[in-house]
């Protein structure tokens, strides 16, 4: 019979890139758009006229990277373990 919606290998498309690709493109609209007025943005570099920041991680320590690893990565796991396996 007839099939109207069919899957094939050629037909298949990356839908997680492309929701990445448009996120990227609101992302640089938002920086491109956004003006510092009254200064309320307490940043060094202007980039398109909008702040950018340089050293984003520059206090960020090690043991914050630690409390990172043991309160987010390590409850993470199971999670991704068992979505993959669904």
């Amino acid at each position: 019979c007839m099939k109207p919606f069919t899957t094939s290998a050629t037909q298949k498309h990356p839908v997680g890139i492309y929701l990445f690709l448009i996120g990227v493109i609101f992302a640089t609209i938002t920086l491109a758009t956004t003006k510092n007025e009254k200064n309320q943005y307490d940043l060094p570099l202007q980039f398109f006229g909008a702040p950018v920041v340089l050293w984003a991680m520059g206090d960020v320590t090690a043991k914050d990277y630690w409390i990172g690893f043991t309160e987010g990565t390590i409850p993470q796991l199971p999670l991704t373990t068992l979505n993959s396996v669904i």
